[in-house]
């Protein structure tokens, strides 16, 4: 039931282009990118003010949500490549 409720949510993250995996309460917002492409990571916190206004219009959220991270996924120099998004945190791994 709890998913069926959640569903709405699929539609904020597909508009953004974005992909998304939920368990329980938590939420992660994804998405890939080749090293050799002009990325903008401006989809992400765009989501993030969607899905979080979402949650609390429909009573799923506190007031104080809790942290949000961000990771990229690579080698050296492929990280190297890609332009941290001003914004939003990252921490490479």
């Amino acid at each position: 039931m709890f998913a069926m409720y959640i569903s709405p949510v699929d539609d904020f993250v597909a508009a953004h282009s974005l992909c998304y995996h939920q368990y329980a309460d938590d939420t992660q917002l994804y998405m890939a990118v080749r090293p050799c492409a002009d990325v903008t990571f401006m989809a992400v916190p765009e989501c993030i003010e969607d899905v979080t206004r979402w949650f609390l219009e429909n009573g799923l959220l506190s007031t104080q949500p809790r942290p949000k991270q961000s990771y990229y996924f690579g080698n050296k120099a492929q990280r190297e490549k890609i332009p941290v998004a001003s914004g939003i945190d990252v921490a490479a791994r």
